[in-house]
């Protein structure tokens, strides 16, 4: 089984350091295209559909696909500064690993954020998908630790 430290895990990140503005650019959506590859959409399982419609799906479940992964993304930064602060004097690596992998969180966030706000522009409406997301963050924290490092593993 390999091991991991988190020297190794912080240094991985450096090298994969990655900025908003480097994955987005300018780029916009074009609404005449499929925004999902065909296995991430079920909009070819839709038989009363046109083909435009199709299409028409695939954006709505892209801003879907975005606004979940922030959704979800938003405990896993404030876990990750709770659990850097045991490490603060006593274990410099893993506090930097933990700070540093609370940051690249954040950037997900932020990014998917944008992604939604740039299909929001593009459909010409704001989605209505599941709100409330700080309340739905503070329940996953007030769990055991344990059971939110494995549903972040799984998310991750």
């Amino acid at each position: 089984m390999a091991t991991y430290s988190y020297a190794e895990c912080l240094q991985n990140s450096y090298r994969i350091n990655w900025k908003i503005a480097d994955v987005l650019g300018t780029n916009q959506f074009d609404s005449s295209r499929r925004w999902l590859p065909a296995r991430l959409s079920g909009a070819d399982a839709i038989t009363g559909l046109s083909a435009q419609d199709k299409v028409r799906l695939t954006h709505v479940e892209m801003g879907a696909y975005a606004h979940l992964f922030a959704y979800v993304e938003e405990f896993i930064a404030p876990k990750m500064i709770h659990l850097a602060c045991h490490f603060e004097v006593d274990n410099r690596e893993a506090f930097d690993a933990l700070t540093n992998f609370a940051a690249e969180e954040v950037k997900h966030m932020n990014l998917f954020r944008e992604i939604r706000a740039r299909v929001d522009r593009t459909v010409g409406f704001p989605l209505a998908l599941l709100g409330d997301e700080k309340a739905v963050a503070r329940a996953v924290l007030s769990k055991h630790t344990g059971a939110v490092l494995l549903l972040t593993a799984a998310i991750e």
